[in-house]
């Protein structure tokens, strides 16, 4: 049976290295993270600051390439062998958006589930999602599980105008 809902778009990324290190030194604060004005993680800050910069240039990298902008970021813990039925970060959706699932760690034996088609994945796969009928269940395995959903949306063109002076 051909699965329908999941395209594997990327495999063997670093995941390890697209989360910020988070490493807190005593007697110093913790630096916050400037984003440029024009940057997609001005909206979407807190996941902004737990991915490095690498993360983050692979997702703004990705969605230029596929002409789509950044609408929603979000970053999903489970702990060991718990579900999350991403419904409302991720709700099913719109005709203009699509939805992408980067795995940044998980454990043997997780998968995403939509109606009866399931995805095992691996931590460093890039998955898109197509969840307009149904939502997606995240299914951690046997370890803590840890999952970017990105909603991406078509890009708003920038009209031009065009002169057809001939002289």
């Amino acid at each position: 049976m051909a699965v329908r809902c999941f395209e594997l778009m990327e495999y063997g990324l670093p995941a390890e290295r697209f989360l910020a290190r988070s490493e807190i030194v005593p007697g110093r604060a913790r630096q916050r993270v400037r984003f440029r004005p024009n940057s997609p993680w001005k909206l979407n800050r807190h996941v902004g600051e737990r991915l490095s910069w690498r993360g983050r240039s692979f997702v703004e990298a990705f969605a230029e390439v596929n002409h789509r902008e950044i609408l929603r970021a979000v970053l999903i813990e489970l702990p060991q062998r718990q579900a999350y039925v991403a419904l409302d970060v991720w709700p099913p959706g719109q005709l203009d958006e699509e939805h992408y699932h980067f795995v940044c760690q998980c454990g043997e034996d997780a998968y995403i589930q939509i109606g009866e088609e399931n995805a095992a994945v691996n931590a460093g796969e890039l998955w898109r999602v197509d969840d307009q009928l149904q939502p997606a269940v995240l299914r951690a395995g046997s370890g803590p599980s840890l999952h970017l959903v990105l909603v991406l949306g078509r890009e708003r063109a920038v009209t031009c105008l065009v002169s057809s002076d001939q002289r």
